[in-house]
């Protein structure tokens, strides 16, 4: 095994790897490039001028060489062509890279190093006949010498997963016959190839790079300053070795610099422009070690898809150089909750080294750019609150960021701070859209009182690929949201993996599956009225013919679909659903054999059955039940109206929350028409207009009562349980008084914003008795207060608190960019100044729902606070003061934002979970 092939390898497999590269990804104008015997000519000026490339009327083929297959998967932007010369037996798999810098692409890519991709090439297609990439070569196998496998950019990834798998499946074969497998006919190439490690070691549980141990040839060839061939953790094969080579630019203003970052990286520009006939280019490449200063690695684990967009930036026209690491943060924000923030600086560093040594930024633009710790601003910018979207817009024009060449327009503006609202998703903070969310803790104390099994759902899947039923738990940073009942709500639920498959009809006949009435479960429709028992009741009823199966002599069985969710959204895809036959199945049956096997993750097989191929061989066909986790902040708390309410003219101006549950989210449901909806619009303006901390909290409970009389869901109280001789009691409290009302509409607001009733309804006739002890009012009072304290907090800093926040700066000076906080400091002061107690108290609720966010960029304002607190005392008023703010001297600690005010009683004081405020004269913190 050796780090470089021979020159002439290398140059057949990199030309036939550009060639599948520009099969699927042409330029601009349409026309596909061919390498030329002699080479083109070069480009004149610093890029690529595509007039120079002949157009070819077919593409180009290595000498020697015809097509023998070609696997493309459009729906995930998968493609290889494999190419197979007759005389030698040699056979070349070349995997094409990008679609031209397609933005599908690299979505498809995010966190997956291309896994995706690799994933989709090797299963056989979605729709239609035909075999998967290691099968195909399977069939070659048997009488071919070298096996070649070469890719570019995101090919040269899926050509090391390539390799590893074929030689993984050649191993098992041979050990299968008491053999062993040599892979000394095997070779790999590359070239700016996205690295391979990574990908491998989060894909296959047992990879083992030593498995490559006697490769036939390895090379792995990548430009000075590109920056793809750093991303994904190192390249295989090759004991950790690259081919650098050193190219620069050959004409233009920039004749001998290296080439720019997108240029490097881009194979008609850096790899045509600089190699001839006889591959000399080739073989002056110097070896080089990854991770040693001549090829640093980037560390990005999290961030693989930041290759393209930082190619997008490098060569936008429209986009400034030292304009492009700013759109690179507002893009790799929605990052910054689950990637370190040491990864965002590196590549935005790399980036602005990279254009640097290009000339593409000056001496005084790099230096100043590289001040700034890109991760950290990052981070600061996804956790601060929603109003820094308007401190940060109003900062553009207040300061001197203007020198940096940045946002020359408002739309420039705009875009970049869309992006930044888009990067809350995941945080516990916002939704995707920006707003402020209730987070999940709340519904802790609800579930935790009900203390009865969740909800389960079993729609069918079939294991098609033969390595068991395999599924997803429910994950709450990121559920996966359906409509199971049909109801117009996706909730977060349980889920089927990409390689296999739900059993589903178009019953509506729209194109996609629209909910689980779509599915085989318990939410399908019977034909003769109510809902199926579970998937195999459902799927019983379309054997027509009762012989025991459903096939093709039954009345709908060329109606039924597979759909593989290959992009795990939960929404189906017309590329994600494909027929029985195109698959090779033939029958279903209905049979089942009775199972309850619990997964890891949270799901349980209730029943197993099986399919039937054409070629004779069965699979699993299984029920799966969705049984929640015992952290239940999931489905289904986690919820999405599938139907959208146009806002009114008074909503948009109103603060907004994402909902939870059977309740929309703020503005949608104020905008709602009729009196709930009006109601609750008419308490928001009410609540946003008071002043002061008192006033605002005499208004919550009834904004609460109004946000969930907006939801059409039946509770407990209001006729979930029509039918039922149903009786309901509260400890110590007696049926009709105002204080059981008052505990009624405490439930139904509990049981609205969790999406379910406190116990399950049972059959009509049946006979129930609720009894709320102690223990449960306990248990739903604290479910009540969390969600009223996070409904606050997240009206308080859109209401009240948000002029403050509006008055921070962004500063931007020699040491880098910071957050200035004085003007802020100074609107604090002026109101303390006229009204010091309620000036105290703002103070106080800042740092408690915006206070770890504040800190961490850069506000000290504990200072002042100490400073007030002593006037306060001064003055006689501070008990006053801390009682008005609900903080007795043993204030009860939560998982939330709590705020403790201690004074010196007691020795040692618990705060619990969460960023809590804290404030102790004379203690002990534990």
């Amino acid at each position: 095994m050796s780090a470089r092939t021979s020159v002439a390898q290398s140059l057949a497999a990199l030309v036939a790897c550009d060639q599948s590269y520009f099969i699927y990804g042409t330029l601009a104008d349409g026309t596909a490039l061919q390498h030329l015997p002699d080479g083109p000519a070069s480009p004149s000026g610093d890029y690529a001028n595509p007039t120079v490339y002949r157009t070819a009327p077919q593409f180009h083929v290595p000498t020697g060489y015809t097509v023998a297959a070609t696997i493309e998967r459009p729906e995930i932007g998968a493609k290889a062509v494999i190419y197979r010369n007759n005389l030698t037996n040699d056979t070349l798999v070349a995997f094409g890279g990008t679609d031209g810098l397609n933005a599908q692409d690299y979505v498809s890519n995010t966190q997956t190093f291309g896994w995706s991709q690799w994933d989709a090439l090797k299963q056989p297609p979605l729709n239609g006949p035909g075999k998967g990439l290691l099968e195909t070569l399977q069939d070659l196998s048997a009488t071919s010498g070298t096996i070649q496998f070469a890719g570019q950019s995101l090919g040269g990834a899926l050509a090391q997963y390539a390799t590893v798998e074929y030689v993984k499946h050649q191993s098992r074969i041979a050990a299968e016959n008491g053999q062993t497998y040599l892979p000394s006919n095997i070779t790999l190439t590359t070239f700016n190839g996205l690295g391979a490690e990574a990908g491998l070691k989060a894909h296959i549980s047992d990879y083992d790079s030593g498995l490559l141990a006697g490769l036939g040839q390895v090379a792995h060839y990548v430009i000075d300053n590109d920056l793809v061939s750093r991303l994904g953790g190192g390249h295989v094969g090759a004991n950790g070795q690259v081919i650098k080579l050193d190219w620069t630019y050959l004409g233009g203003t920039s004749l001998g610099k290296p080439m720019d970052l997108g240029d490097s990286h881009r194979i008609e520009t850096a790899f045509y422009t600089h190699l001839d006939a006889s591959g000399a280019g080739l073989a002056a490449g110097s070896i080089v070690q990854e991770g040693s200063n001549d090829f640093k690695l980037v560390n990005a684990a999290n961030a693989a898809a930041w290759a393209a967009l930082l190619g997008n930036l490098g060569n936008n026209s429209d986009v400034t150089p030292l304009e492009a690491p700013f759109r690179l943060l507002a893009g790799v924000l929605s990052a910054a909750m689950v990637v370190d923030p040491k990864e965002i600086n590196g590549v935005i560093q790399a980036y602005l080294e990279t254009q640097h040594r290009a000339g593409k930024l000056t001496d005084w633009e790099h230096d100043s750019a590289s001040y700034i710790d890109f991760g950290k601003l990052a981070q600061d910018l996804s956790r601060s609150p929603l109003s820094a979207i308007a401190f940060l817009t109003s900062s553009l024009a207040a300061t001197s960021i203007d020198k940096f060449h940045l946002f020359t327009d408002l739309k420039g503006s705009e875009e970049f701070f869309k992006s930044w609202r888009d990067s809350h998703n995941g945080s516990s903070q916002f939704d995707p859209t920006g707003r402020w969310k209730i987070p999940a803790s709340t519904a802790t104390s609800f579930l935790a009182a009900r203390t009865v099994a969740p909800v389960r759902r079993d729609p069918l899947i079939l294991d098609l690929d033969g390595d068991g039923l395999e599924t997803t738990g429910i994950n709450p940073a990121a559920p996966i949201l359906f409509d199971h009942d049909g109801d117009g709500v996706k909730t977060a639920t349980g889920w089927v993996r990409s390689d296999d498959a739900l059993l589903v009809l178009d019953r509506n006949g729209n194109g996609a599956i629209d909910n689980g009435t779509e599915l085989f479960g318990d939410a399908t429709n019977r034909y003769t009225g109510g809902k199926a028992a579970d998937g195999f009741a459902a799927l019983a009823q379309e054997d027509t013919n009762g012989d025991g199966k459903v096939d093709s002599l039954d009345a709908r069985f060329a109606n039924l679909r597979l759909w593989r969710d290959l992009n795990q959204d939960g929404i189906s895809q017309a590329g994600e659903l494909f027929t029985l036959a195109s698959q090779g199945i033939t029958a279903l049956n209905v049979a089942r054999t009775a199972n309850a096997t619990l997964l890891a993750n949270g799901n349980q097989i209730a029943d197993l059955g099986g399919f039937v191929r054409g070629d004779g061989t069965g699979g699993t066909l299984g029920a799966v039940e969705q049984l929640a986790d015992i952290n239940l902040a999931s489905s289904p708390f986690h919820s999405q109206f599938i139907d959208s309410i146009p806002l009114t003219e008074a909503a948009l101006n109103l603060a907004d929350m994402q909902g939870a549950g059977m309740v929309r989210s703020l503005r949608q449901a104020a905008s709602l028409p009729g009196a709930q909806g009006s109601a609750l619009a008419a308490q928001l303006a009410a609540f946003a207009a008071d002043t002061t901390r008192g006033g605002q909290l005499a208004r919550l409970e009834p904004l609460l009562k109004a946000w969930s009389d907006t939801s059409t869901m039946a509770t407990t109280a209001t006729g979930a349980f029509a039918g039922v001789n149903l009786s309901v009691s509260f400890a110590g409290v007696a049926n009709g008084s105002p204080a059981y009302q008052a505990w009624l509409d405490k439930l139904s607001i509990l049981e609205r914003f969790n999406g379910q009733t406190f116990l399950p309804v049972p059959a009509a006739g049946t006979t129930l008795a609720i009894d709320f002890h102690a223990a449960r009012e306990a248990a739903l009072d604290a479910a009540y207060e969390a969600l009223k304290e996070s409904v606050y907090d997240g009206l308080v800093m859109q209401t009240r608190l948000k002029p403050y926040l509006d008055q921070i700066r962004l500063s931007i000076a020699e040491s880098g960019i910071a957050l200035d906080f004085s003007a802020m400091e100074a609107a604090l002061d002026v109101r303390y100044a006229a009204d010091p107690a309620n000036a105290l108290v703002d103070r106080v609720e800042l740092m408690k729902c915006a206070g770890a966010q504040l800190w961490q960029s850069g506000w000290t304002g504990t200072a002042r606070l100490q400073q007030w607190i002593g006037d306060a005392e001064t003055k006689g008023t501070w008990e006053v003061m801390r009682t008005s703010l609900a903080a007795p001297y043993a204030s009860p600690a939560t998982a939330g934002n709590d705020l403790h005010l201690m004074d010196s009683i007691g020795t040692t004081f618990d705060a619990g979970a969460g960023d809590d405020l804290v404030w102790v004269r004379a203690a002990t913190i534990s």
